[in-house]
């Protein structure tokens, strides 16, 4: 069975568009993030693009961010060209961006991973929040040193909780007003609707 249903295409930017249902947003410091690890990589995957309507299915913040590096949208780009009806796009849009089917953070390979490259910055390289950090590595070993290394006076016991909480309101723009004040506060938010 070939699960591949896609084909390579170089098109011109200015024939596709972003999909106006897209439900991803960017803050400045991943706009930011995102931005710096395009310059240094370049795009290491192709944006995504659907034939019939050719909205860009998967590929919204980086294709912003490749615009402003161009300085234009009339550059030659490579895509993943796909086939698919409305309703088809918007679950591939919504799914391709969904945090809850990408899985998590194994904190065992992480933690390996930062071993193996101690000259790796979780935070400047990787693009890890403090905050990330906290919560993925919390109760883990990232925090090991090398064998030949003096281990650490031990931590206290230190307790990690998630809190949520669930706001009502029918008002979109109440609700767009407190997400934002929310993550300007630096917690994580996310709007859903009933």
């Amino acid at each position: 069975m070939n699960l591949e249903n896609y084909v390579i295409e170089k098109i011109n930017r200015n024939q596709i568009h972003g999909a106006p249902y897209n439900p991803r947003k960017i803050n400045d410091d991943a706009r930011r993030k995102l931005r710096d690890d395009l310059e240094k990589f370049g795009l290491l995957g192709p944006i995504i693009v659907n034939r019939r309507t050719m909205n860009i299915v998967s590929g919204h913040q980086r294709i912003g961010i490749m615009d402003q590096i161009q300085g234009r949208e009339d550059y030659e780009l490579t895509v993943s060209m796909v086939d698919l009806d409305d309703r088809a796009e918007v679950e591939a849009n919504i799914l391709l961006n969904n945090q809850a089917v990408m899985g998590e953070w194994d904190t065992d390979k992480l933690n390996q991973v930062r071993l193996e490259f101690p000259d790796l910055n979780f935070e400047s390289d990787l693009g890890f929040s403090p905050d990330d950090i906290e919560d993925i590595f919390a109760g883990s070993e990232l925090g090991t040193v090398a064998p030949d290394e003096p281990a650490p006076p031990p931590k206290p016991a230190t307790y990690h909780a998630k809190m949520e909480i669930i706001v009502t309101t029918s008002d979109e723009g109440e609700a767009e007003d407190l997400y934002q004040e929310l993550t300007e506060r630096g917690l994580k938010c996310r709007i859903s609707t009933l």
